[in-house]
């Protein structure tokens, strides 16, 4: 049973791992060591710990793994017909360790076994060409560590060894392929020589094209195949010379779009959250690629639809799980109501807390428990993708859900201009200058305690002179190279449609480290220009927007917004193991006396504060008196008939640095919660300065909002509009120059 059990594994892999692991270890329990059997059931039970490990990510397993496989060569007398076989399962426990821990010993120890297992297996033996194809991937990462040349050379003769002796019907030729295609970008990226990123190209379309569609390992052959063109786009600015060799600039619109569309099976929603957000760390470079090489190939529609497409994915796919189905109810109630069954099941499932953390890797209950809930995460996952295949085949519903076109996305500029900013090595000559404004801001903002929760009320005044300075040199390069570009081209635009009496609304869609740039601000500060102001926050009132869908949502776009006679205010100035928000006080006040105390409901005392997490983005939280109400839990959740949320408190959208294109903080999560409008902020704040704010913005925003009159779309809160009048008077107490004061605030949404 338990030989049975490692040939299903290694043939299909959709057995059940738990049986398998459990027949192994009774095979070997009962097998007398000196029996000729040992050494087998030994590796099959290797085999099976090793599968296990790939599925669930214990350390356990791959150490069990590796203790039977070391125990089945070393029961393997030389010359067995088996001996290469097993070595060559001990090299593969060894590199998958060292892919998880990182230890470069566990790597020299994989290319060891897999070397022995090459020499011992003979030319035209059926294995030969799979061995080579694993010497050749550890060589790799050999290379990609040490840099020596020598080791890249060697990966790139036995991945070439093994294609060469595989056929072009072999199940692994693709695989191959894309292994050598890897091999080369990777001699490409270090060596800089054309030729190897016109192989890898080459190979990895050979691969793609080997490969049918619906096989699991697609997704990420065509991912690797973006990945080289992003490479010879990087280097080659001139689309026309990209084609060189294959098939042109049409060639590598076509990848990219194989690779837009594969997204879904690379960010799939049979994953957690915590590893989609894993798996788009790499792909948001390819996206802006994709896009930039759009642009540059003249196709505008198709370069805006995939800049859409390609961002916040995770929020876009909590927002598709809430798509109404009134339609689908009409048409067909059975499939609606299995639809709402499932998409409910899959957001739970998708952000429920983990049986393992994938971050710290701390074993948090059984690995049956957790192997029992990925299996029923990923069969609904499945069904989901079923319904909606069969959700398509209806009159009606032929494209639901689909990437939406430009057609699609228009009204979402229903209030003003809205800037997408695509950057990229290739076009945006601000790119290097960006990322240096972000790494100098990121640094100032340490550096004076300005990303710090437990800032103190008052910098000392030597800080203040000196982030003074430096911001200010930041907010006039980010004016000069980014802002001012943008303002030039849309100036006549805006002045002939703007609000009258008001300055015109524009909203930032930044990518890269732009996201992270307070580009509602930037301008040159203390000019004596006659030609007027130099500053943004001067010319337009600024918003921000994850996507464009974000403003298309029907919790955002809906046009009787108005402002509501109930009002929940949460303050909480003393909160355990937390700095002390004295503010929050005077604030809450202010709120309620311009809403009217019968129109709030307050809480106060031990409910509420705010903790921003850097390096876990998804564990930043509402810090209550009984527990943490994280952005997780926030991605959970759908509020109907919800119209404003005010952030004020620290770093409420500050982002993840690791993935700009995803907007993951408290602000964003906000909006996905069903708040067509979030105040946040982008650093720490100061205590005296919210109650100001916050007096302003609602003296504004009662004043111009009927409470009980509304006007359909010209009705909407103005509380773009509010905030930055609000923001205005910070300015005008604390003195424009404190940037550090008055920059962080800003709006989400409409």
């Amino acid at each position: 049973m338990a030989n049975q059990v490692s040939v299903d594994l290694t043939s299909n892999g959709n057995v059940d791992i738990d049986k398998a692991i459990v027949a192994g270890q009774e095979a070997v329990d009962l097998t007398p060591n000196g029996h000729a059997d040992k050494a087998g059931h030994l590796n099959n039970l290797g085999a099976a710990f090793w599968s296990w490990f790939n599925q669930l990510r214990d350390l356990a397993d791959i150490d069990k793994a590796i203790a039977a496989n070391q125990e089945a060569v070393h029961l393997t007398s030389e010359g067995h017909a088996k001996k290469a076989t097993r070595l060559a399962n001990l090299g593969n426990a060894f590199y998958s360790q060292f892919n998880f821990l990182g230890d470069l010993t566990d790597l020299e120890r994989s290319i060891e076994a897999k070397q022995e297992a090459v020499d011992l297996t003979p030319d035209g033996h059926a294995d030969r060409a799979r061995w080579l194809n694993n010497l050749g991937n550890s060589l790799q990462a050999q290379f990609e560590q040490l840099g020596d040349v020598a080791d890249i050379d060697k990966a790139i003769s036995a991945n070439q060894k093994a294609v060469h002796i595989t056929s072009d019907c072999h199940a692994q030729k693709a695989q191959w392929l894309s292994s050598l295609g890897n091999a080369f970008l990777a001699r490409f990226k270090q060596l800089g020589n054309l030729t190897d990123i016109d192989k890898a190209i080459v190979t990895g379309q050979e691969a793609v094209h080997l490969i049918p569609n619906g096989h699991a390992r697609k997704a990420e052959w065509l991912t690797n195949l973006g990945i080289a063109f992003q490479s010879q786009f990087e280097q080659v600015s001139d689309l026309t010379g990209i084609g060189q060799g294959h098939q042109g600039s049409t060639s590598t619109l076509q990848a990219y779009r194989a690779v837009l569309e594969i997204i879904p099976q690379v960010v799939w929603l049979g994953h957690k959250i915590t590893r989609r957000y894993q798996e788009l760390s790499n792909l948001g470079s390819v996206i802006n690629a994709a896009v930039a090489t759009a642009i540059s190939d003249g196709e505008l529609t198709l370069a805006l639809e995939w800049l859409e497409e390609g961002r916040s994915i995770v929020w876009n796919q909590i927002l598709q799980l809430r798509t109404p189905v009134a339609d689908l109810q009409v048409q067909n109630s059975v499939l609606a109501d299995r639809l709402i069954t499932v998409t409910q099941a899959l957001e739970n499932a998708g952000s429920s807390p983990s049986m393992y953390d994938y971050q710290n890797f701390k074993e948090k209950d059984s690995s049956s428990s957790a192997e029992h809930e990925a299996q029923a995460h990923h069969a609904l996952a499945a069904e989901y993708k079923k319904l909606i295949n069969q959700l398509r085949k209806l009159k009606g519903f032929e494209s639901f859900l689909e990437p939406k076109k430009l057609s699609q996305l228009i009204p979402s500029s229903i209030q003003g201009p809205v800037i997408m900013i695509n950057v990229h090595t290739s076009q945006c000559d601000a790119l290097d200058k960006a990322d240096h404004l972000y790494s100098q801001m990121s640094s100032i903002l340490k550096m004076h305690n300005i990303r710090s929760p437990h800032r103190k009320l008052m910098l000392a005044e030597s800080d203040s002179e000196d982030s003074v300075g430096d911001l200010q040199l930041i907010l006039t390069n980010l004016w000069s190279w980014v802002v001012k570009p943008v303002w030039i081209a849309l100036k006549s635009l805006l002045m002939v449609n703007k609000p009258i009496g008001c300055l015109p609304h524009i909203t930032w869609c930044p990518t890269g480290q732009l996201a992270f740039l307070p580009l509602h601000a930037a301008g040159i500060y203390g000019s004596s220009d006659s030609h007027g102001a130099m500053n943004i926050a001067e010319l337009v009132v600024s918003s921000y927007t994850p996507t464009l869908t974000t403003l298309l949502n029907p919790a955002v776009a809906h046009t009787e917004l108005v402002l509501s006679q109930r009002m929940l205010i949460i303050s909480q100035a003393k909160t355990p193991h937390q700095p002390q928000l004295l503010g929050t006080i005077k604030e809450a006040k202010l709120v309620q006396n311009k809403m009217g105390i019968e129109n709030c409901t307050y809480l106060e005392g031990d409910k509420a504060t705010i903790s921003a997490n850097s390096e876990e983005p998804l564990k930043s939280s509402f810090v209550l008196a009984d527990g943490n109400l994280n952005l997780e839990t926030l991605m959970k959740m759908s509020v109907k008939k919800a119209e404003l949320a005010f952030l004020s408190a620290c770093q409420t959208a500050t982002g993840d640095a690791r993935l700009p294109e995803e907007s993951v903080h408290l602000a964003v999560g906000m909006l996905a919660a069903g708040f067509p409008n979030v105040i946040g902020t982008m650093w720490s704040i100061m205590g005296q300065d919210a109650p100001v704010v916050t007096e302003a913005f609602y003296s504004r925003l009662v004043g111009e909002s009927k409470i009980s009159e509304p006007k359909g779309s010209e009705g909407r809160l103005q509380v773009a509009y509010a905030l930055h009048d609000a923001v205005q008077k910070l300015r005008e107490k604390v003195g424009v120059k404190n940037f550090e004061r008055w920059v962080p605030f800003i709006h989400f949404g409409l």
